[in-house]
């Protein structure tokens, strides 16, 4: 009985202690990815369309400035695409956007400031899953079929 007294006493006391050092946040920006298509013939690269970055995040303050980072995003990149030309006419014009979900966890470091605002170092792993996707050429819209071409978004 006093072991399981004292294990609810020390989970409440953690508890109520990262609570006082936890916060969330939101983080909107925008992507302008480029995609670039590998085959035996070589690559090409493609301009990128203004896409939307969404994530939500909390913040685990660590000892001596460092702080813990894990969030949830939602990624959106894509690239418009338009080849070749015949007597001035464009042969294949369309578009391609992709949505991405990714799991970052970054380790960030703050650096003492003397009422200046915040500058800190950020950095971490993140693991990403495509979601869904469009491509529309010449009025066809598809669906896109993940693990089927190579495809490599920057």
């Amino acid at each position: 009985m006093k072991r399981i007294l004292l294990t609810t006493f020390a989970i409440v006391g953690m508890t109520t202690g990262l609570q006082a050092q936890m916060s969330f946040g939101l983080r909107t920006a925008a992507n302008f990815a480029k995609e670039v298509r590998y085959s035996s013939y070589g690559s090409s690269a493609y301009p990128a369309i203004t896409r939307l970055h969404v994530e939500a995040y909390v913040e685990l303050a660590l000892r001596n400035n460092f702080a813990l980072q894990p969030g949830v995003a939602l990624q959106q990149t894509g690239s418009k695409m338009s080849t070749g030309s015949q007597n001035g006419e464009i042969l294949m014009d369309g578009w391609r956007k992709v949505q991405y979900l990714e799991v970052p966890l970054n380790l960030m470091y703050y650096f003492p400031q003397n009422n200046f605002g915040q500058f800190f170092l950020a950095g971490g792993p993140y693991t990403s899953v495509a979601i869904s996707g469009k491509e529309k050429f010449s009025r066809t819209v598809e669906e896109i079929q993940f693990g089927t071409r190579k495809i490599a978004m920057r």
